[in-house]
């Protein structure tokens, strides 16, 4: 049999344990955010709901951005389109995902057909189209990704604009984010920022913040990117 004092050391232990657990303090809520596939949530424990289909890596980029309400740093600002080069649309300055990015331009006075030419860093030809009638392009094969590429149109302006195709990796999980059914735009958001695809990323926000009216964390999410503009 236990002694009196062994007796005693296990009721004290058994209550304070009852006690601890009685009036220990819950979780406070930080951040919720209306997205897709319902409410996403953080406590201040760390604690997020409301996301399925998610890497563990995705997820810290979630708690991140909820705790902090800036969006990833992303890779460095390409050159951003000169002044004196406004008849070239895009990609200019920018970074795209897809590897077939469309190319837009101004009509030019006169020009009947054009002729897009895509360059890498050392000015050799990777692509070209054939004469066009209209103002756009999209190329048929896929474009080198992860490298600096710059493209004109002829005629236009004698400048090229610069542009970047993410890593095939990044790509990768961009598409298995959108995917996903309903899709959360503020994973995708992040997913676009920290690659630099601030378009899309914009795009994601814009809809965001039609699900999330007047919410302090979203209007700072775009806020973050409107900084890196």
């Amino acid at each position: 049999m236990l002694g009196v004092a062994a007796l005693l050391m296990l009721l004290i232990g058994a209550g304070t344990w009852i006690a601890l657990t009685h009036f220990r303090t819950p979780n406070k809520l930080i951040a919720a955010i209306t997205d897709g596939g319902g409410t996403i949530a953080l406590t201040d424990a760390g604690a997020l709901t409301g996301l399925s289909s998610v890497s563990p890596d995705e997820e810290d980029l979630i708690r991140t951005a909820l705790r902090t309400g800036r969006l990833p740093a992303g890779p460095p600002l390409l050159p951003a389109a000169s002044a004196d080069m406004p008849a070239l649309f895009g990609p200019a300055g920018t970074r795209v995902a897809s590897d077939r990015p469309q190319f837009r331009w101004r009509a030019m006075r006169d020009a009947r057909t054009y002729r897009v030419t895509v360059f890498d860093d050392a000015r050799q030809e990777v692509a070209h189209s054939a004469d066009l009638g209209v103002t756009w392009w999209r190329p048929e094969k896929p474009l080198p990704r992860g490298l600096r590429l710059s493209w004109q149109v002829t005629p236009g302006p004698p400048e090229p604009a610069q542009f970047e195709i993410v890593p095939a990796y990044a790509a990768s999980r961009i598409e298995a984010a959108r995917a996903i059914r309903p899709p959360s735009h503020l994973l995708l958001a992040l997913l676009y920022a920290r690659e630099g695809v601030r378009d899309e990323a914009a795009t994601e926000l814009t809809t965001l913040s039609a699900m999330n009216r007047n919410s302090p964390v979203v209007d700072s999410l775009v806020r973050s990117l409107d900084e890196k503009r």
